[in-house]
Order: C-alpha cells, then structure tokens, then sequence
C-alpha cells in the first residue's frame, strides 16, 4: 500500500474512477457540499505529493489516491488496493512477517555500525562481495525513498553514484545481489517506445538473505578458532626450540670452559738451602687440619671440611647430550610442518 501511494498516480486513478480531469483539476464528486454543483471545479491534483484535495470539502492535506478509491467506490482499504493493483503493475509481497523487524539470532559484534548495514558487514558477507558489487548495493542502499524504501535508479545514474563504469559488471552485480536475496527489483512497464527506470527494493532483513549471513558468520567464526589454535601451536613450538636452542649453548660454553680451565700448578718442593723460604713457609689459608684433630675420632666441622667437586663433564657425555637436544629439535620441526599442511 506504501508503494500505491507513492507510485501510482492520483490523476490516472481518477481518471479511471470517472472525474473528468483537465490537467490538475477535476469536478469534485460530493456536489451537495457546493452551491453551484462545483461548476468551477475544486478538486485540485498534487503530482508531486501524489495527493488530491478539495478546496471546498477537504481539510489541508487531502487524500491519497487509495483513500480516493475508497471514498468513490465507498469500500474498504484491502478492496481499494486490489482494485489498484488490477489496473497498475503493482509488485507483490510476500505473505507473512511484515518487513522492518529486526532478526535477534543474528550475531551481534562491536563495530561500531548500526542498521541494516551492520548485519551485513558483522557476517562477513560484505568482505566476500567483489569491489562492483559492493558500490552498487551502497549506491542503491543510500539512495532509497525513505517512505517507500525503493530506489529508482538507470544503469547510467548507478555508473555515475558507484564508479563503477561498465554496464555489464552492473548488471552482474544486480542479478548477484538479487540472488543472494539482497536486493529485489521492480521493472518498469514499457510505455511505446521507452520505459521508467527500473525500482530497486534493497531487502537486507529477507529471512533467505539472514540465514546466509548467519551460515556465513558461522564458517568465518570456525576458521577463526582453528588459526588462533595453529598460531597458538607455533608459538609453544618456538618457546620449545629456544629453550633447546639456550641448553645446546650452555652445554657447549660449559665443554669450551672445561677444555680451557686452567690447571694447579704443582707444589714446588721445600728446598732446605733456601732459608728465605723455610722462614716465610705458611700453610695459612690452605685449610687443613690440625694434627689432634687429624688424630681424633671425631668428625670434622663443616666449616673445615674441604669438598672438591668436578663441573667439567666427560667430552662422550656433552656429545650424547647434544645429539639428543637435535633429535627432539627435528622432532618438534616435523610435527608442527605437518599440522601446518
């Protein structure tokens, strides 16, 4: 009905009604209500509002032409709208949930957006649209009749809103969107030679255009959580190899610092004629015992005891280490490359 009452034009529909109309005005048919029968006639048509209005009988903003319909024909709305129909091409719509109500089993994200363009970005879907199709679906989107919600466009007003130059890719792009349930179109019926542009009618909210949104979001939502878990994988992967990495160096420092440690001299024999030393001679600061306590059966103090441990490893040893760390290095390579294909 809001598409009656902004597309079908008032003057043909009284026209058809039987007013004798000579351009915008036409006798009014409630005559009782003039004195002189409405011999000049008062009923005046708006074509740009669509509207019709008695100076004489009407208040200030008139009738549509449905409610023509009905105050001529006496009838109710739904037959007044029939009776349009029959007589003008008229698109149908579908029986069932009228359109406006938002969908609640959409996933909602925070983006920043709102609208119908937001379940449509949040899905994912617009990032899978090719670069034509998405600037002629935001084209027609925008440009939408805010009572109606059509868009009357030609291909070359949707080249020059769009950018998108070429004919055909608009016309795949059209036919793509009306597939996809996005859009529905309204074809003009040719008058002679020529015919109206074409209405577009973007249907964001179509239940078939929600489920292929939410099975999009879905799958998206499925990959997301495989590559986090992949990334996650990789990550414990590197910590492994450069904790290897970290004991291979250490165990290769510590063989070096082995190799190159340097060795305690000797002890240079007393020399009895070298009286110098046998008067300097000092055994202070070696830490050794006394002779009772070398003698007693009794343990010596920790503080006194002397315990000598060896931190440099046999070369055999490092090398088993080392070919052990490689292997489970090579390991943890393999594993992860076949996880990644």
């Amino acid at each position: 009905m809001a598409w009656i009452r902004a597309n079908v034009p008032i003057g043909e529909v009284a026209s058809l009604l039987g007013f004798d109309v000579r351009g915008n005005r036409a006798t009014c048919w409630r005559t009782s209500n003039h004195a002189n029968g409405d011999a000049d006639p008062s009923l005046r048509f708006h074509p740009r509002k669509n509207r019709a209005r008695c100076f004489v009988c009407d208040m200030k903003h008139g009738h549509s032409n449905l409610d023509l319909v009905i105050a001529v024909k006496r009838c109710d709305c739904a037959t007044a709208a029939r009776w349009i129909a029959q007589r003008f091409a008229v698109p149908r719509a579908k029986v069932g949930r009228p359109r406006g109500s938002r969908a609640t089993h959409v996933p909602s994200l925070r983006a920043g957006l709102s609208g119908e363009m937001e379940v449509l970005v949040r899905s994912g879907v617009y990032g899978q649209l090719d670069p034509g199709t998405q600037a002629v679906l935001i084209t027609l989107f925008h440009f939408r009749d805010p009572d109606t919600g059509l868009t009357q466009l030609s291909y070359r007003g949707i080249a020059v809103y769009s950018g998108v130059e070429s004919p055909a890719t608009i016309s795949k792009a059209l036919k793509f969107l009306r597939r996809i349930h996005a859009i529905q179109m309204v074809q003009a019926p040719r008058l002679g030679i020529t015919r109206p542009c074409n209405q577009y009618r973007v249907t964001l909210e179509d239940e078939k255009f929600l489920a292929l949104c939410n099975e999009t979001y879905r799958t998206l939502r499925e990959s997301s959580e495989k590559e986090r878990a992949i990334r996650s994988e990789m990550r414990f992967a590197r910590e492994v190899e450069s904790q290897l990495a970290r004991k291979v160096q250490s165990e290769t420092s510590l063989m070096q610092a082995g190799d190159s440690a340097p060795r305690t001299p000797r002890s240079i024999p007393f020399q009895k004629g070298n009286q110098s030393q046998d008067q300097h001679h000092s055994c202070k600061g070696l830490n050794l015992s006394s002779l009772a306590e070398v003698t007693s059966n009794k343990a010596l103090h920790s503080v006194k005891r002397e315990i000598g441990v060896s931190r440099v490893c046999s070369e055999s040893e490092i090398l088993r280490r080392l070919q052990m760390l490689q292997r489970q290095a090579e390991e943890i390579k393999v594993k992860y490359a076949v996880q990644r294909t």
